[in-house]
């Protein structure tokens, strides 16, 4: 393809339009390296698409004849149909490609050739300088989306569909400008992304299709390889952890962190202060920080294509940046089999040793979930993997794994909740070093609530017909407590209420799958303790925690039952409510 670019090249330098600059780097003084065009400037000479108007100058803000934009329009459609250019110059010079344009039906009307060619009229030619496959909608901008360019303008159709396929995006507030003379710093951005789509740009912000857990998880950059991701719940609610690294170098690796909120109405994770430095490792393989900022503000968004765009106030080369989310594997039924369920039903509670073995097991599986990195894969199949793993166990084992399960789910939570308290038994069983590494770490926390909030709501029931998950749906009361289920897109809402008395209540609030017995939150459960000042308004909230794990089960009398097994493991019939009506 690299061949077929320089043909181009050598056909526009035979016309006198522009002298040829060296590909291997990018000289041109008037290209500043943080100029937001500088990548596509780069990218468009090194493989022949334009190139400076002399060996030094590239003279980003001249602008481009009508004839000029043809010419270009006409060698880019042959490459693509014939793959490789045979038009040459004629009298006028360009001529030949009016001709060919004409023909092939990437314009329709003569222009004024000498003239520079307006933003609108260069969008047109371009709309249809490719075959029709080479416009995939990556942007759902509706008609009249673009603010100066209504629906019905002239050019409008030409226009959006460039937009829709993210070669062209506007200006901060995505102003087409389409009157405007278009620049040489345009044209390069535009041939850049129309012949590399994976260079197009997702900028349309559609409210309400984003969530935000389609941001958690692990992601990858598509154009360099070296660049990754870690998208997790923070500890802080309402934000997220975001860490990138790069590896700019066999011994340095560039870090950049934030702490950031979702926004409901645009569909964006953004943030403030966000840092970033240098890991540099020397020869003795010890790391040191090399800060540079810590004031950066930005975001990320997800577009339609489900590519992650990044924008940082600080970082020049953020927008570069196409992030692909990278799939975890769930373990498969065998590995949760020897690794988890016969780990902790390999207890035995009350035999020699059983509070030391315990603790071993609940090290073991904590390391478990860490390295399968548990937070990130996929829910619906580690679910799947769970049930089948333990159909797959004898009754005299899942009666073992029973025996233990909350004993061992109690013991880590004591162990999170005052780690000097309870690190007993964990070291004298040999894993404390261990659980001291991991047990700070976001990862593991979610990792172990993944693995055994998905443990406790697989489903493993008695076989009984369950019900479908609209029959939660509606009002249940249990005295001063109340619950209120409601359908969403992708599962259910579930809003807890308990007055604790006239003037306080608690409020917790999940998101809910049905499993086809319960319907179940994992880790994204949230607490709030309320105060009523004398006004009867809230006057003071106070957030207890963010990941709770949930499920609303019905009791064998048909009443619903709650339980956060952060607050209440082992205790399902705390509060048993009734339908309202």
């Amino acid at each position: 393809m690299k061949k077929i670019f320089f043909t181009i090249l050598s056909v526009l330098c035979a016309a006198a339009l522009i002298l040829p600059a060296a590909a291997a780097e990018l000289t041109f003084r008037d290209v500043p390296a943080n100029a937001w065009y500088y990548d596509d400037v780069k990218t468009a000479v090194e493989e022949g698409l334009v190139n400076g108007r002399s060996a030094d100058a590239f003279c980003p803000d001249e602008n481009m004849t009508a004839a000029e934009a043809v010419k270009l329009a006409a060698c880019m459609n042959e490459v693509r149909t014939a793959g490789k250019v045979t038009l040459t110059n004629g009298d006028p010079w360009y001529a030949p490609y009016v001709e060919y344009a004409k023909k092939t039906g990437i314009i329709t009307e003569d222009y004024a050739w000498n003239d520079p060619i307006t933003r609108a009229d260069y969008m047109a030619i371009f709309s249809r300088a490719l075959p029709e496959g080479n416009y995939v909608e990556v942007n759902a901008i509706p008609d009249g989306g673009l603010p100066d360019v209504a629906a019905d303008a002239p050019l409008a159709a030409e226009i959006y569909k460039l937009a829709r396929a993210g070669i062209v995006q506007g200006d901060e507030n995505r102003n087409i400008n389409p009157a405007n003379p278009i620049r040489r710093c345009e044209v390069a951005a535009i041939l850049t992304r129309m012949m590399h789509p994976e260079k197009r740009v997702s900028f349309w912000r559609t409210p309400n299709t984003v969530r935000a857990q389609d941001y958690v998880g692990k992601w990858s950059d598509r154009t360099s390889q070296r660049a990754s991701m870690t998208i997790m719940s923070s500890a802080e609610y309402p934000y997220y952890d975001v860490r990138i690294l790069w590896g700019n170098g066999a011994n340095s690796t560039g870090e950049w962190a934030m702490k950031a909120s979702f926004d409901e109405e645009t569909g964006m994770l953004s943030y403030k202060n966000g840092t970033m430095a240098y890991l540099n490792t020397d020869a003795n393989g010890v790391t040191a920080r090399d800060e540079k900022w810590a004031d950066a503000e930005g975001f990320f968004f997800i577009g339609t294509d489900g590519i992650m765009t990044w924008e940082d106030s600080r970082e020049e080369k953020s927008t570069a940046f196409r992030l692909e989310y990278t799939e975890v594997p769930a373990p498969m039924p065998e590995e949760l089999v020897e690794n988890y369920f016969k780990v902790i039903g390999g207890i035995q509670p009350g035999s020699a040793g059983s509070s030391l073995k315990q603790a071993k097991a609940a090290g073991s599986v904590l390391s478990f979930a860490y390295m399968n990195e548990l937070w990130a894969a996929d829910t619906e199949a580690l679910r799947a993997n769970l049930l089948t793993a333990w159909n797959s166990l004898t009754a005299d084992e899942q009666a073992a794994f029973d025996g233990s399960f909350i004993s061992v789910l109690t013991q880590m939570r004591d162990a999170w909740a005052d780690w000097e308290a309870n690190q007993g038994p964990f070291m004298d069983a040999g894993v404390g070093d261990m659980m001291m590494h991991l047990m700070p770490l976001r990862s593991s926390q979610l990792s172990w609530d993944v693995l055994t909030g998905n443990t406790l709501t697989m489903g493993n029931s008695d076989g009984s017909e369950t019900p479908t998950g609209d029959i939660f749906v509606g009002e249940w009361t249990a005295d001063r407590a109340s619950i209120t289920i409601t359908p969403s897109e992708d599962g259910y809402l579930c809003h807890v209420r308990w007055a604790s008395s006239a003037a306080a209540c608690s409020e917790w609030d999940y998101f809910c799958w049905f499993d086809g017995e319960a319907l179940a939150s994992v880790e994204n459960g949230t607490r709030k303790d309320l105060v009523y000042g004398s006004d009867g308004q809230v006057a003071k909230t106070t957030v207890v925690f963010t990941d709770g794990a949930a499920a609303f089960r019905f009791n064998d009398d048909g009443k619903l039952t709650w339980i956060d097994f952060k607050e209440y493991p082992g205790n399902e019939n705390k509060l048993v409510f009734d339908r309202v009506g």
